[in-house]
């Protein structure tokens, strides 16, 4: 057996193998890395054991793992190495999760080959909830001291604590299946992606018809470790509300905790006859918010008050006012999460004045009363009802808007895309009533037409030095460069006032719609390079791909990448975007 000594000089030899043998590291093969468990339903103040397997490795020596993990729910307890009879070094990291390490040092025995165990650690729940651990990274060395990293494993256990399992038939047995597979067992029914509970109000108030329901912590979490997760890997519980006669209002009591992760990769889809709302996992992550704490959301649907502005009266009229409010203690909490977008759901028949169900539109109707176009807010016909998606609680009003502009009867091929985009507030004219649509469209206006027409969000932490605060784009430019659409021109300039190209068009659109979780774009293959020789190497993948889902086309031939693109002949392809999405 090894000493103490040789268990703890693995760190060090480790670090020796990167510094005197860099240029003999192993090529990078078919080694594969996963952890497993037993059990994902886990009482809080028990313990469950987790291994980390290697699969396919070359004379394995000695090795270190780093896990991470939540410290609010989980405590490393102890930890051991199968690669021998030797211990396993663990250094907890002073943010969260930690690092195992271990080697055959001092023994006469070559690495292994082939499939073996690495390690096996012990953990305790500490609060109920749902929380995930994940192996992030492992480098192992052969017995030559040659190195094999791996840093991006990502293999992760989303594990189910409850204060007590004594709801479950089955404590501790629960497919223990890990995020982004659907794959059932071998032999087993299949596991749903999502799971649906039915619940009741418990009161309503006479005096505003508001029916009220508390969701428990240990019935959604036991109704979400039943669930496998969707292609995105995000599991889903539906709570699905039956129906109160004479209620204008739901509200919903749940702890903080449920809306407090990191990741997305969760969600509860409330389902009412007043609408329905889908809440993400990281909702409430950045809102100052205990996850001890419970919060309310109240969900009213209601018709404009008679004092409302004449003008929004008009767009209005009989059609519904959806409110919704977070509330703590009592007391309104302002939900505004940039990373956390919520799904929203109004059933809407259709009025006899609604011509055109494209010109149906979302108004967002802030504290002030002012009124502000949703763009991607529209009508979906096969569910009867208007949807749309949003970062931030307040009123939101369903108006029907047919914008027209006096410039634009000539470029018939382009007006009504024009029309729907304008109406929507995802286009505006050079006036109110002048569109000038062969005027050439420039860096940062196309950008700020792409990020509304796909409804993209995201936090600013930077922007470009040729970005003033004050332009209208700022944000939207932002928002392009914080989620990797545009990388600037060099310098940290982005020339946002020069037209943009054609070619550069395609490239900020293709990267734009792979942020998009309901369109997938194909493996480019040469299509749009038949078009012309001139696409620069940057711009010809995401040409083809756009070429192959129909969103552009040549013209006689030719893709004409450096030519610029008119302020109609952008309209027409956000309205194709639109149309996908």
């Amino acid at each position: 057996m090894a000493s103490k000594f040789q268990v703890g000089i693995c760190f060090v030899c480790l670090v020796v193998a990167w510094v005197v043998s860099p240029l003999y590291a192993l090529a990078a093969g078919t080694e594969s890395f996963t952890v497993s468990s037993e059990r994902n339903l886990i009482p809080v103040g028990s313990t469950v054991d987790v291994k980390v397997q290697a699969a396919g490795v070359q004379d394995l020596y000695g090795f270190e793992i780093t896990v991470d993990l939540d410290p609010q729910y989980f405590e490393l307890v102890s930890s051991r190495s199968l690669l021998n009879d030797s211990g396993v070094e663990a250094k907890v990291l002073s943010n969260r999760g930690f690092i195992l390490a271990s080697s055959r040092v001092g023994e006469e025995k070559s690495g292994v080959s082939g499939n073996t165990e690495l390690a096996s650690f012990t953990l305790k729940a500490l609060r109920s909830g749902v929380s995930a651990i994940k192996l992030e990274s492992v480098t192992y060395i052969t017995s030559s001291y040659d190195t094999q990293s791996f840093s991006n494993v990502n293999q992760s256990i989303t594990f189910h604590l409850n204060k007590s399992d004594a709801h479950s038939n089955s404590p501790g047995t629960i497919p223990n299946t890990p995020l982004n597979s659907g794959e059932a067992p071998a032999g087993s029914k299949p596991v749903p992606a999502s799971a649906t509970i039915s619940v009741k109000p418990e009161e309503v108030e006479t005096s505003n018809g508001e029916a009220k329901i508390r969701l428990n912590m240990d019935t959604l979490t036991q109704a979400l470790s039943g669930t496998s997760g969707n292609d995105q890997g995000i599991r889903t519980v539906r709570i699905e509300v039956a129906p109160v006669e004479g209620a204008k209002a739901y509200s919903f009591e749940m702890p903080v905790q449920l809306l407090h992760s990191v990741s997305a990769d969760r969600q509860y889809e409330i389902v009412t006859d007043v609408g329905k709302v889908v809440l993400p996992s990281n909702m409430l992550n950045n809102a100052g918010l205990s996850p001890e704490q419970n919060f309310t959301i109240r969900i009213a649907k209601h018709n404009l008050p008679n004092n409302a502005d004449s003008s929004v009266q008009a767009l209005v009229g009989e059609r519904p006012v959806i409110d919704f409010t977070l509330t703590v203690s009592g007391k309104e909490v302002k939900f505004n999460n940039p990373k956390a977008s919520v799904k929203v759901s109004v059933p809407y028949p259709l009025m006899p004045d609604d011509q055109d169900p494209e010109h149906i539109v979302v108004l967002y109707i802030d504290d002030m009363g002012n009124m502000k176009a949703v763009p991607i807010g529209r009508y979906v016909s096969k569910n009867s009802s208007v949807e749309f998606s949003t970062t931030h609680f307040s009123g939101y009003a369903v108006a029907y808007v047919d914008k027209k502009f006096v410039d634009t009867a000539s470029f018939g091929w382009a007006e009504k895309a024009i029309s729907v985009l304008g109406s929507k507030g995802i286009i505006n004219g050079t006036t109110d009533s002048n569109f000038a649509p062969s005027e050439s469209v420039t860096r940062a206006d196309y950008l700020t037409l792409l990020v509304r027409t796909l409804g993209l969000t995201s936090s600013m932490d930077t922007n470009f030095s040729d970005v003033d605060p004050a332009d209208y784009y700022f944000e939207a430019v932002g928002i392009a460069k914080s989620l990797g659409i545009v990388q600037g021109t060099g310098d940290n300039r982005f020339h946002p006032k020069e037209r943009i190209t054609r070619e550069d068009m395609m490239v900020m659109t293709e990267r734009a719609l792979k942020l998009t979780t309901n369109l997938r774009l194909p493996d480019a293959t040469p299509v749009g390079s038949e078009y012309s020789q001139e696409i620069a190497s940057y711009a010809r993948s995401s040409i083809d791909r756009l070429v192959q889902i129909g969103l552009i086309e040549g013209d006689n031939g030719l893709m004409k990448p450096q030519a610029s693109a008119t302020r109609a002949e952008t309209a027409v392809l956000m309205y194709r975007i639109y149309q996908l999405l």
